[in-house]
């Protein structure tokens, strides 16, 4: 009687000896591992974690400009005010394909976005392009944030995903089935 998991010796006789592993056992667990890091709900989580770490760096190096309002003057189009404040309310982390577990983090632009969360002059901004009264305190701000937290963020999604995988292996163990959250 062998158990799951053991040391095979096989034959024995003149000619061959055969040595193996019975990994049965251990292939269904890896596969149990497998299906639960697959999660989607779990590596959201995880996701989101992580992304809330750049959010916050962001929001928090992001300097308002002096004047109450921005204004942008273009001959042939319609006058436009920014708002003071309008880049670091633009900041967020959104899910870029439901069936995915990606997300993106910075200055939200476009049509989904509300008129005073729209940062369309983000770039503008990060890459210093346009001349804005008194100086661009906001260069490369979200180049910087990123920069800064993307160590820290790789290590929380590494330690969650270890912790993950740890629960599975328990619940396994136990005979049980992972529950979410």
């Amino acid at each position: 009687m062998r158990s799951a998991g053991s040391l095979q010796v096989r034959g024995g006789t003149e000619g061959f000896f055969g040595i193996g592993v019975d990994t049965e056992a251990l292939e269904k667990q890896l596969m149990h591992l497998r299906k639960q890091v697959k999660n989607m709900n779990e590596q959201r989580r995880i996701h989101e974690a992580a992304a809330e770490i750049f959010k916050k760096e962001m929001k928090a190096n992001i300097t308002s400009q002096k004047p109450k309002t921005l204004r942008v003057r273009r001959s042939p189009q319609k006058p436009y005010d920014v708002p003071k404040g309008t880049m670091k309310r633009s900041v967020a982390y959104w899910l870029i394909n439901e069936n995915k577990s990606t997300y993106w983090v910075g200055p939200r632009v476009g049509l989904k976005v509300g008129r005073y969360k729209d940062a369309w002059f983000a770039n503008i901004v990060e890459g210093d392009d346009q001349y804005i009264e008194g100086n661009n305190r906001n260069v490369d701000v979200f180049r910087n944030s990123i920069k800064a937290k993307k160590s820290l963020a790789l290590r929380l999604m590494a330690y969650k995903y270890k912790k993950l995988i740890e629960r599975s292996a328990q619940a396994k163990k136990a005979g049980k089935q992972l529950s979410l959250f």
